[in-house]
């Protein structure tokens, strides 16, 4: 399957890899992740005490790494491609 955000190509198999380990952590959850790392690529910093705090205890550390370059790779794709918000 094609996504906008991959610049209308398959996604990349390590990216779906990581769908296992987003669906862990709850939606709301998420968004504050999400909003950490939007800060981070807008030129601030990546609070890491913060998104700990916000996954499961039962999410290890390189877990939380890879979901973080999942939700970073996703934001940077859908800038670079103009994904609509609808």
């Amino acid at each position: 399957m094609k996504y906008k955000f991959a610049g209308d190509c398959d996604v990349p198999e390590w990216l779906l890899a990581e769908v296992s380990t987003l669906s862990k952590i709850s939606c709301v959850r998420l968004k504050l992740i999400t909003r950490a790392v939007i800060n981070e690529l807008s030129g601030g910093t990546l609070d890491v005490e913060k998104v700990m705090k916000l996954v499961p205890p039962n999410i290890n550390w390189s877990d939380v790494k890879a979901v973080l370059a999942a939700i970073s790779f996703i934001l940077r794709g859908a800038v670079c491609n103009a994904v609509n918000e609808g």
